[in-house]
């Protein structure tokens, strides 16, 4: 599969601005700075990508993993999931022949729920979305958020997640499917928003959803992002607070929007980008979260650094030549560069008898185990 500016109308456009406004280095597409992947171990604790640590503004910490604590109590009252619980999140699917090997896969892995972040089949059409759907995963529960693409027929796409929700005998949801959805299915808390794209006040929904019951896995589910949480070109469309309240409760951050695969170091502060440790063990406690994007459901793979070219125009018009530094806070970074294709991120709570430990592996459709790393729950 290619992927080039040639390939697409936005060519010609291109070329104008830069032919107008930029200069010719400044257009030309932007160098990947990141290594190709590195082999994943069988155990999972190799492969991860990223600068190694000094910058200045994050903790020079080891890259190893933490040494295993004994388990902590469970108070009572609080949500548990079954062990193995295993969870699949994919977003920007399109109904390719890469879609539906994706859900192929999610299927043959036994997944227990599937987090799908927007962007469903970016033909306005329900009822094709609906088909790939069962006839790959079939009933399988789905939780999902509303993406840009999906806002042409939403109250179909709305109708179509409520009547597979309806099935899900554990489930607890309330308020607005996928824009303001509150989900507490199998022992997991899902706040799932729509912000960027509809509704209003997430950020009163997202104190109000991960206020409630006590439950050792809280996850944000969401479409769009902040540029400097994602690889690719996209300009800030959510705002910082969401992040952060997510991660003042400890919360795990699920987007997609850009057609690539992203992670994080455990951050203590979104904004700024500040780095907790560079562990592929990450302990998620009140304060320490992390965020991933995984747009690889099948539509296409974009570039590390892709600039979108209404990007460049507003930092011409603004005269801001700067480049920002995206390295440092990275995890994994697989995109086009990379030799990226289509896959999913799964995440199995609940194992080796520990309700506060989760693995989470990225697979693609060949198989490959693109990243993995371990998450304790201290919530």
């Amino acid at each position: 599969m290619t992927f080039s500016y040639a390939n697409d109308l936005r060519a010609c456009v291109y070329s104008v601005v830069c032919f107008t406004l930029l200069s010719t280095t400044a257009c030309a597409p932007r160098k990947s700075t990141q290594s190709k992947p590195k082999p994943v171990a069988a155990d999972g604790t190799a492969g991860a990508s990223g600068p190694k640590p000094g910058s200045p503004s994050e903790p020079d910490t080891p890259e190893s993993p933490v040494a295993k604590e004994p388990k902590i109590p469970v108070p009572a009252g609080t949500l548990v999931t079954p062990p193995n619980f295993k969870v699949a999140f994919v977003g920007d699917q399109g109904v390719s022949e890469g879609s539906y090997a994706v859900l192929k896969m999610i299927r043959d892995e036994k997944t227990d729920l599937l987090v799908i972040p927007g962007d469903f089949d970016y033909e306005d059409s329900p009822p094709k979305w609906e088909k790939m759907l069962s006839e790959t995963v079939g009933d399988m529960p789905i939780l999902a958020s509303i993406g840009n693409h999906d806002t042409g027929k939403w109250d179909e796409y709305a109708a179509m997640l409520t009547t597979r929700q309806e099935k899900m005998q554990k489930a607890k949801c309330a308020g607005e499917v996928g824009i303001k959805q509150r989900c507490e299915y199998e022992g997991l808390v899902l706040a799932i928003s729509g912000v960027g794209i509809k509704g209003e006040n997430h950020e009163d929904f997202l104190k109000s959803s991960l206020n409630q019951q006590q439950a050792l896995w809280n996850i944000c589910v969401w479409h769009k992002n902040q540029t400097m949480l994602q690889t690719g070109g996209k300009l800030d469309e959510t705002g910082y607070e969401v992040y952060e309240i997510c991660r003042e409760k400890g919360a795990i951050v699920a987007t997609a929007h850009e057609h690539s695969y992203s992670r994080t170091f455990l951050l203590t502060d979104y904004e700024k980008q500040t780095v907790a440790n560079r562990s592929s063990e990450m302990v998620l406690q009140a304060g320490h979260s992390f965020a991933f994007v995984n747009g690889l459901g099948g539509k296409n793979v974009r570039e590390e650094g892709e600039e979108q070219i209404w990007q460049k125009i507003v930092k011409t018009l603004k005269n801001d030549t700067r480049e920002p530094e995206k390295g440092t806070y990275w995890a994994k970074v697989y995109t086009w560069n990379q030799n990226a294709t289509y896959g999913a991120l799964f995440c199995t709570f609940h194992v080796d008898g520990d309700p506060r430990r989760a693995r989470c592996e990225f697979k693609n459709i060949n198989g490959d185990i693109v990243d993995s790393f371990t998450l304790v729950s201290k919530v």
